[in-house]
């Protein structure tokens, strides 16, 4: 069997070993064409840091070839074919019978795999991404590309690729237009070019729409209630967003809200400028304010969310840990169950390894070394940035919105992923949003309090 074919063959959906001549060249025209329109864009800019914008882009086609390669010649599929794969039986689905189509889309999908649309109009499809309905939204969100390309596997992850492309520069021009002092080379580098943001969050995979999700939001979030830009329009991003990140991983909603109430709760009293009295009342607001999280929880039924998190993640943790059908190097943070003392003792463990790990010792395979190395780089950037100057990075912490927030969502995120993963293979991709908000943690000498941030000098 060779690498490339000229028609698609394959046993099961959600298996893939070979790709299309046909599929290569309509692909190869594609990028033609949309470098030849981003350049044009690019030539109407003068901003210093667009030198860095086509270099990128080519950076998330070079990852994201890697990531189809990797699926379909070294795994012969796996989920990042499998998505595509369930867009092609909604393509197919929507061709035959286009109200099956839109029954299927927008009505209850509990009965997948047993009595369905596929199943009637014998449409074969890969059930155990349809029965996960996070899953099957990723699947529903390619359909229109996969319809659109001739459910062409390259095409559409280079859709993919674009949006995703397209999230991460407009967060990181926002960041420089309204929070960095001055436009430094070193933290725009490592902020765009993080092998695994382009790898994972690239291609046809919930982990590409999770990254657009948490962009958006933190960034219409910090619009909104940062710098004060409240416009109907930002709001219905807003809420788009949010929309978006509760269809995808419910979780990570969770996580980028509570860290921005949580930013908020321990910046309301910098107005205060005598110290104690400054600590006293951050210690009451953080108390009170998790009292409320916890009502509003309770009351909107969101802690049922994080009950079930909670049950699923030890599920997960105990099946990746003990099935011998997942392979791939492991790790153990020590936690026996999860209880409130359990989660509290394994949480410092937790966030290292969902941050840092797998380490260079620990990512010698062929498909963790890059994580390694890359893991080596921001370990060293944060001895060097914040470790050696804990003093100065904490008398500035709580005076910027921005960085207090990037680390609280860190902090938050990494355990979460820590916690769960168990396997370095999943954990790599899993956190990989993370690393955006790493790096502006690392980096926080760079971005400037506004003058609506802070009165009180730590």
């Amino acid at each position: 069997m060779g690498f490339f074919t000229f028609t698609y063959s394959y046993d099961a959906p959600g298996t893939l070993s070979e790709l299309s001549f046909l599929d290569l060249s309509l692909s190869s025209v594609w990028m033609l064409l949309t470098v030849f329109a981003l350049f044009l864009y690019r030539s109407t800019r003068k901003e210093e840091e667009y030198k860095y914008f086509l270099p990128f882009f080519f950076f998330k086609i070079i990852l994201v070839s890697a990531f189809i390669a990797l699926y379909v010649f070294y795994y012969g599929g796996g989920d990042g074919i499998a998505y595509w794969s369930g867009a092609n039986s909604l393509v197919d689905l929507s061709l035959s019978d286009f109200g099956a189509f839109l029954k299927e889309v927008f009505g209850n999908n509990e009965n997948i795999g047993f009595s369905n649309e596929f199943i009637v109009h014998g449409i074969r499809y890969p059930g155990w991404i349809f029965k996960e309905p996070e899953g099957y939204f990723v699947s529903k969100t390619a359909w229109f590309f996969n319809l659109i390309s001739g459910k062409n596997l390259i095409l559409t992850s280079l859709y993919f690729t674009l949006f995703s492309f397209l999230a991460q520069w407009r967060f990181y021009r926002f960041l420089m237009a309204s929070f960095l002092k001055e436009r430094t080379s070193k933290f725009s580098i490592l902020f765009l070019f993080l092998p695994s943001v382009a790898f994972w969050c690239s291609g046809v995979a919930k982990d590409t729409l999770v990254l657009i999700g948490i962009l958006g939001l933190s960034r219409f979030l910090l619009k909104w209630f940062v710098l004060k830009e409240r416009k109907t329009l930002n709001l219905l991003w807003m809420i788009f967003y949010a929309w978006l990140l509760i269809k995808t991983r419910n979780i990570t909603f969770i996580i980028t809200m509570g860290s921005f109430v949580l930013m908020y709760l321990f910046t309301l009293a910098n107005i205060v400028e005598n110290k104690a009295l400054r600590f006293s009342l951050r210690t009451v607001i953080f108390i009170i304010g998790l009292a409320g999280i916890a009502g509003s929880l309770i009351f909107t039924g969101a802690n049922e969310v994080l009950n079930n998190y909670l049950n699923d993640a030890a599920v997960i943790q105990q099946d990746f840990a003990n099935n011998a059908l997942y392979t791939g190097a492991k790790y153990n943070i020590g936690i026996n169950d999860f209880s409130i003392s359990s989660l509290i003792i394994a949480s410092p463990l937790a966030i290292i390894t969902g941050v840092l790990r797998p380490f260079l010792w620990e990512a010698l395979s062929p498909t963790l070394l890059l994580n390694g190395i890359e893991g080596l780089v921001l370990f060293y950037l944060f001895w060097k940035k914040i470790v050696l100057k804990w003093r100065s990075y904490f008398s500035q912490l709580m005076k910027n919105k921005l960085v207090l927030f990037s680390l609280i969502f860190v902090i938050l995120f990494a355990f979460s992923t820590g916690l769960t993963s168990v396997l370095f293979g999943v954990l790599v991709r899993l956190r990989a949003p993370l690393l955006l908000f790493f790096v502006i943690v690392l980096y926080w000498k760079d971005f400037r309090v506004l003058n609506s941030e802070s009165k009180a000098t730590d």
